[in-house]
């Protein structure tokens, strides 16, 4: 160093010492008033992640196995009073979360959106038609509700199954 003498300092290691234990020491109080202040449950630090959206609404797409005499309208539903049976959907290699895509970003189904659903269940042996709903979930007052809206009905064309338009024109 030209001009200017370089001062080093010698750390002894005991001052090193109460240096980490001073550093550690802030970032358990950090801790400690972050979750005291979360009532025990901190989103970043917690095991349980799903619950960063806990009593945010939701939507899922549900698929229930109905007759030919079934008549389904476009109205909503509570879960006591949907028609048909369920489908279990992983059973038939039907993947649930590209369903749910599928339902929640189609307000008005276009072509396209009916062609990739029936593509979904395309393999599956039709015996039966299936309903498409859509069901929205909230939180209210402490109190889950739950409304399922058809929004689409495959239909057995020659033992494979094949979206068709509702007849309100939901879909």
């Amino acid at each position: 160093m030209t001009g200017a003498t370089a001062r080093v300092e010698s750390v002894t290691p005991a001052a090193l010492g109460l240096r980490t234990l001073r550093a550690l020491g802030v970032v358990a109080l950090c801790y400690v008033v972050l979750l005291a202040s979360h009532g025990g449950e901190l989103w970043p630090f917690s095991v349980y992640p799903m619950f960063a959206r806990a009593g945010e609404p939701w939507q899922r797409a549900l698929v229930r196995v109905v007759s030919e005499r079934s008549d389904v309208s476009s109205r909503s539903y509570t879960p006591s009073e949907l028609p048909g049976t369920p489908l279990a959907l992983r059973e038939h290699g039907v993947p649930q979360n590209d369903l749910s895509s599928l339902v929640q970003r189609a307000e008005r189904w276009s072509d396209d959106d009916l062609a990739a659903l029936g593509a979904m269940f395309g393999d599956l042996p039709c015996r039966a038609p299936l309903l498409v709903l859509r069901v929205r979930g909230s939180l209210e007052q402490g109190v889950v509700r739950e409304q399922a809206t058809p929004v689409a009905r495959l239909g057995c064309d020659g033992g494979r199954a094949r979206a068709v338009r509702l007849s309100s024109g939901a879909p």
